[in-house]
């Protein structure tokens, strides 16, 4: 029966079990009271993660280490020995965060990136030369205090759409500069960022993830 609800719905078991599990009442599965106690769950989980949603600089700082793909654990603990002018919190809490509203985004984000990343084993250092990484780099860009910071990453199209997206945001102002390469390779990633770079002149530095198409790309 599970298995037949799966492949109708393009899940796996185990995700229509721990569904039935997590959201049926009195051993009964009703879709709106499911959806309800879904919809409860979620603002539970906005409500505790408050403290970090009221403070925009923890927002910012927990964010950008949850993009990095960094534990929970590791932020907490990193706030607590480093981050002395942020308010501590919870590896608990920052858990709730990310299953809450606020998080979902970056869910998505930290599960595609572990899609692009499988099956490549080989070192960072063999596959990208003359990097910074992202724990030493300067403290201005980690504050947003200045025009020309941007992060970069991708955007890709759906089975039936075309190539990728670039897009590179400025950290200060989250002014966006977007470039649609059609034949995706490193070549063509570079001429986007040279492309990016004549429009937004401004630009200083540039925060990327680990993606091979960004191992030759410097700001020139």
């Amino acid at each position: 029966m599970l298995r037949a609800i799966g492949r109708a719905m393009s899940r796996s078991v185990s995700t229509i079990s721990a569904e039935l599990a997590l959201n049926q009442t009195n051993g009964v599965y009703d879709p709106k009271k499911a959806d309800h106690k879904a919809y409860v769950r979620r603002k539970y989980a906005k409500f505790q993660g408050k403290k970090i949603v009221d403070n925009s600089a923890l927002q910012d700082f927990v964010e950008e280490k949850l993009y990095d793909d960094q534990s929970p654990e590791n932020i907490s603990g990193r706030i607590k020995k480093h981050e002395k002018h942020l308010p501590f919190v919870s590896k608990d809490s920052i858990y709730r965060y990310l299953k809450g509203v606020y998080g979902r985004k970056i869910e998505y984000h930290r599960s595609t990136r572990k899609k692009r990343r499988h099956g490549r084993r080989r070192k960072i250092s063999e596959k990208l030369k003359d990097r910074t990484f992202i724990d030493e780099r300067p403290k201005t860009i980690g504050k947003r205090s200045r025009i020309g910071d941007g992060e970069a990453d991708f955007i890709i199209s759906g089975k039936s759409g075309k190539g990728i997206l670039l897009v590179v945001a400025d950290r200060k102002s989250r002014a966006p500069f977007l470039e649609q390469i059609l034949d995706v390779t490193i070549e063509n990633v570079h001429r986007a960022f040279v492309r990016i770079k004549k429009r937004f002149p401004e630009l200083r530095t540039i925060t990327t993830d680990n993606d091979i198409l960004f191992q030759h790309f410097k700001i020139l």
